[in-house]
């Protein structure tokens, strides 16, 4: 997966603002994660993945606890748990270790796009990007790191 793709400062304000209303964290299962993970993938025009590029982007996300404040720790075996459940719901397909993005799923809806369009507007990418970068959050400059 090209992770150059990516805009890390619209997927860190996505995933892990308080503005962007979404509450990534608190979503009740980490299959709703992964899919929302794949409609932010196909936003960025990047149609396959591996199980292990899922789990290198929740590891770029350090998503946190919101009850603790700990890291929450996801494993490869969760993320293939979750993309077994995406198989199923035709979320996406699989072939030869590689994922693909059922492009129909995304094509007349994208949430992740409403939400950055419109926190673009208001400026929000970019007080975000401040923030995370006064603070080691994900953003273009600290994610490159990890990569």
């Amino acid at each position: 997966m090209d992770y150059k793709k990516l805009n890390f400062n619209e997927l860190g304000f996505f995933c892990k603002s308080t503005k962007s209303n979404i509450g990534f964290v608190c979503l009740p299962t980490l299959a709703i994660k992964t899919e929302i993970l794949l409609e932010i993938l196909y936003y960025y025009e990047i149609s396959e993945f591996s199980k292990f590029d899922i789990l290198k982007l929740f590891d770029i996300l350090d998503l946190k606890s919101p009850r603790t404040s700990k890291p929450v720790r996801i494993n490869i075996e969760q993320v293939e748990s979750s993309l077994n459940a995406l198989l199923q719901n035709n979320v996406c397909s699989y072939d030869n270790q590689q994922y693909y993005i059922s492009k129909t799923r995304f094509e007349k809806e994208n949430y992740y796009k409403n939400i950055i369009t419109l926190a673009r507007e208001k400026g929000n990418i970019n007080e975000w990007e401040a923030f995370a970068n006064k603070t080691g959050d994900v953003c273009e400059l600290n994610s490159q790191i990890k990569i």
